[in-house]
């Protein structure tokens, strides 16, 4: 009777499947397993019952695994206490019968629910006093499951939100690259209207990708344009990033049109660290950026880079016993060199266009002298003494 209890509670889910020829299956304990399959098959199944299935019924069976059979053999001779449990249940995890192992941790809990091993195996964790399993623990402290691991359901909105966002961007990928293949072609005057017409912030990293890459000379300023009306972090980087490095002066000073409108303090943190570039080109059209946006935190940047120090390569020398002119560019000015081997040297320039920006910014003008500059700086910002003494 201890014998067909357990059997009942542990179930038959690790029985001997019988997969019919007719496409349904029975599970089962095969009890005749020595004797030929043209004998038939005599099953014992849920419930104690037996039935004989005839060869020609059977398709094919998938047994017990020996770690299985064992388990069979040894669980009549369990005990239904604490220990026996507990013992069969160590058993079923080193022979790697979960299941089963898991059924008896459960019954095990029946006798003694604070049985710390148990409650351990079966993944419980006491949180005030109370056992609970960590699926109910998270989803008491407002978890949900999502995507194989547990997520807040801001977390979830947050990440669906950012999902539906790299769609659409790659959507306005997709759809700008078709306009832009139609320019020059029959359908390009519709194309280019419609490239004009995009008002979706979404469009911003598709554009900013064709701007980089563009080719035709009078596509960049369309880009820009339509760039400058949409509020996204990828137009604004390319309007930055054009402001500096493109080639063509005109398409600068478009880009800071927009920037100096939109007030984009992004751009002002940006030109102040071009204010340190290497090449004396880019601390130049730093310093004009900055002086369209008129912000007064850039005064200080632009008083440092009044002068700035470049490297410069000379020009190889001459013929031998000639004398070689080396031309050093950024305004450094050159000089003749009497033979020798090219060389980088140091040199500090002096930049007009950032002593003109601070003129801009501050109304005044020091020259290229730091030190009036910032005791200038100092005198407009140090408050006024304020005598704390009361008269008597």
């Amino acid at each position: 009777m201890l014998a067909a209890m357990i059997l009942a509670a542990v179930g038959m889910g690790r029985a001997d499947t019988f997969v019919l020829t007719n496409g349904g299956s029975i599970e089962g304990r095969l009890l005749n397993p020595d004797e030929s399959a043209d004998a038939g098959y005599v099953v014992e199944v849920k419930g104690g019952g037996r039935l004989t299935l005839a060869p020609d019924l059977v398709e094919s069976v998938a047994a017990l695994s020996p770690a299985e059979k064992r388990y069979h053999e040894i669980l009549p001779r369990m005990p239904q206490t604490v220990d026996g449990l507990w013992t069969m249940a160590e058993w079923c995890r080193e022979a790697g019968l979960d299941e089963e192992r898991a059924a008896h941790l459960e019954d095990l809990l029946k006798l003694e629910p604070d049985h710390k091993g148990a409650r351990a195996a079966l993944g419980y964790t006491k949180v005030d006093s109370r056992w609970v399993l960590p699926d109910e623990h998270m989803r008491s402290l407002g978890y949900v499951r999502f995507e194989g691991g547990w997520r807040l359901p801001q977390e979830i909105e947050i990440r669906q939100r950012e999902e539906r966002i790299a769609d659409a961007e790659n959507q306005w990928r997709r759809n700008v690259r078709i306009l832009r293949s139609q320019v020059g072609k029959r359908r390009g005057p519709e194309s280019l209207a419609q490239l004009q017409a995009i008002r979706d912030p979404l469009a911003a990293p598709a554009l900013a990708e064709l701007l980089n890459e563009e080719t035709r000379p009078e596509m960049p300023m369309l880009y820009i344009d339509v760039l400058g009306r949409l509020n996204h972090p990828a137009a604004t980087a390319a309007l930055i990033r054009h402001s500096l490095e493109n080639g063509d002066e005109r398409v600068r000073d478009v880009c800071l049109d927009h920037l100096a409108r939109r007030g984009d303090r992004g751009a002002v943190s940006a030109f102040i660290k071009a204010l340190d570039h290497k090449d004396n080109a880019m601390v130049n059209r730093a310093a004009v950026g900055l002086a369209r946006m008129n912000d007064p935190q850039s005064i200080v940047p632009l008083i440092d880079a009044l002068t700035t120090k470049h490297k410069q390569l000379l020009a190889p020398p001459g013929p031998p016993g000639g004398i070689g002119a080396s031309f050093s560019p950024g305004g450094g000015g050159g000089g003749l060199s009497m033979g020798g081997k090219p060389k980088i040297v140091e040199r500090e320039v002096q930049n007009p266009t950032v002593l003109q920006a601070l003129t801009v910014l501050t109304g005044t003008h020091h020259g290229f002298n730091k030190a009036a500059w910032k005791a200038w700086y100092a005198a407009q910002n140090t408050p006024p003494s304020v005598n704390l003494r009361r008269e008597p």
